[in-house]
């Protein structure tokens, strides 16, 4: 995770956290693909996830490894 800072100090590195099923508790696993961004709404400031626009995917060339914007 260091990588990333180490190439550009702005860049803030987050771990995915994975989800444990609540009925069997089998560990749900998640995709590259799937990883999504934190972000506050303008009105309330209230927190939710979302998912990377399709222009992020374009940019980075499908890449899911790479960083987002």
């Amino acid at each position: 995770m260091l990588y990333e800072i180490g190439l550009n100090e702005s860049n803030v590195v987050v771990p995915v956290i994975e989800v444990l099923d609540d009925d069997d508790f089998h560990l749900a696993r998640a995709h590259a693909k799937d990883v999504q961004m934190g972000g506050f709404r303008l009105g309330d400031l209230t927190f939710d996830w979302h998912f990377l626009p399709e222009r992020e995917h374009k940019r980075r060339n499908y890449k899911y490894h790479l960083p987002f914007r």
